[in-house]
């Protein structure tokens, strides 16, 4: 079991609490599911770029379109 303490300041513990009061649930059950949320997030985007650079190594044809702007940070202009 994981105990989590949050430091927050007045406003950010009235916003929350007035959430929550407006859910009907528990407090650690939104935070629960927020932070599973995230996680199922981050994994399906990191598995999305694996793949992507999968294909971009074993496509000869794969093509990488930049924009102005990334391809001037990319060539440090």
């Amino acid at each position: 079991m994981l105990t989590v303490s949050l430091n927050l300041n007045e406003n950010e513990n009235s916003l929350i609490a007035d959430y929550v009061r407006t859910k009907g649930m528990e407090l650690s059950e939104i935070v629960r599911e927020a932070l599973l949320e995230k996680i199922e997030e981050e994994r399906a985007e990191m598995q999305f770029i694996a793949q992507l650079e999968k294909e971009m190594q074993t496509n000869e044809d794969y093509q990488l379109f930049l924009s102005t702007e990334e391809l001037e940070r990319e060539l440090d202009l």
